[in-house]
């Protein structure tokens, strides 16, 4: 998992590369495997970065798991990705980033 990982490390930088072009990229299952070992609260703190690239590519896997989110079955009404994101303030992320000068990050995030 990314829980407690040195994020300096190189191959912790390398495996987070590689999660957050399968959360864009992968399929349910890979989405599923990468939600349970965490990956969604160091994607939430990508949001917050100066590089704009860096924040576009975290907000493209996010939308992608929150959609994966609303196929998963489920017993109540909630997306539970969604829970995940907001418990790591994923949303107030989002919600600062509809003021950001990049126009194609602004778009995104008020779409």
């Amino acid at each position: 998992g990314f829980k407690g990982e040195n994020v300096k490390s190189e191959n912790f930088i390398f495996s987070f590369a590689k999660t957050i072009i399968l959360s864009i990229l992968g399929s349910s299952d890979q989405v599923r495997y990468l939600v349970s070992q965490g990956c969604i609260p160091p994607m939430c703190d990508l949001l917050t970065v100066m590089d704009a690239k860096i924040v576009q590519v975290a907000l493209s896997g996010l939308e992608n798991i929150l959609r994966f989110g609303e196929q998963e079955p489920k017993d109540t009404n909630t997306n539970y990705y969604a829970n995940l994101v907001e418990e790591c303030y994923g949303l107030d992320k989002i919600e600062f980033l509809q003021s950001h000068e990049n126009l194609d990050i602004y778009r995104k995030v008020i779409s």
